[in-house]
C-alpha cells in the first residue's frame, strides 16, 4: 500500500504477531506475587505495628510480613461476616466462628496475632470454646465496624501462595453467579 506525502512515496508495512505454542506454557508457570485481602478502611495496620509491636518470634523484625499476617487473619473475619450476611443468617451478635486448624494452616502463630488484635481493639472475641462443638467467635472492634473495607495488598510469598490455593477466580464468580451462590449455600 503506497500513498503520496509531499512528493515522496511512503510504504506502510503491517506486521502480525502470532502466538507460538511455547507461549502458552508460560501462562501455566505464572505465579502471582501479590494477593489482595479486605480489611477495615480506617485501620492503618503498619502504623499500629510501629506503635505497638506484635510479640512474635518469627518475622519479629519484618513489619511488612507482620502486617500481611495480621491482615490475612483479619480478612478471614471480614469475609466470614460478609458470607454470613449474604446467607441471611441471624446477625444479632455479629460474631463469626473461625476454626483454629484453618487459621493455623494460614498463619502458624495465629493466636499471638489474634491476641494482639484483641488487645488493640481491632477485634473482639467471645472466648467461648467447646471442643468438637464450636470454635471461638470474632467480630470487628467498635472502632472499625460500619466504616467500610479497603484492599490490603499481601506481598509475603508464603501467604500469597496459601491465599491463591484457596481462592475462587472472581471472573468465574461473575460468569456463573447461580452456581457460586449454590456453592456458598452448602
Amino acid at each position: 500500500m503506497a500513498f503520496q506525502v509531499s512528493n515522496q512515496n511512503v510504504a506502510m508495512i503491517f506486521i502480525h504477531l502470532t502466538a507460538n505454542a511455547a507461549v502458552k506454557s508460560l501462562n501455566k508457570n505464572f505465579k502471582a506475587t501479590t494477593a489482595v485481602v479486605k480489611i477495615p478502611i480506617n485501620l492503618e495496620i503498619r502504623a499500629l505495628l510501629r506503635e505497638c509491636p506484635i510479640p512474635v518470634e518469627f518475622c519479629a523484625d519484618n513489619l511488612n510480613q507482620q502486617a500481611d499476617k495480621a491482615s490475612v487473619l483479619l480478612a478471614q473475619i471480614v469475609d466470614s461476616h460478609s458470607l454470613k450476611k449474604n446467607r441471611n443468617q441471624a446477625m444479632d451478635s455479629g460474631y463469626v466462628r473461625l476454626n483454629s486448624a484453618i487459621l493455623q494452616s494460614i498463619v502458624r502463630d495465629y493466636n499471638i496475632y489474634l491476641a494482639w488484635m484483641e488487645q488493640n481493639g481491632i477485634i473482639e472475641c467471645d472466648h467461648r470454646f467447646a471442643q468438637g462443638i464450636h470454635s471461638k467467635a470474632y467480630k470487628l472492634g467498635t472502632a472499625y465496624r460500619g466504616f467500610g473495607i479497603k484492599d490490603h495488598v499481601v506481598t509475603d510469598g508464603v501467604l500469597v501462595k496459601k491465599l491463591q490455593a484457596g481462592k475462587i477466580d472472581p471472573v468465574t464468580q461473575s460468569k456463573y453467579p447461580p452456581l457460586f451462590s449454590d456453592l456458598m449455600s452448602l
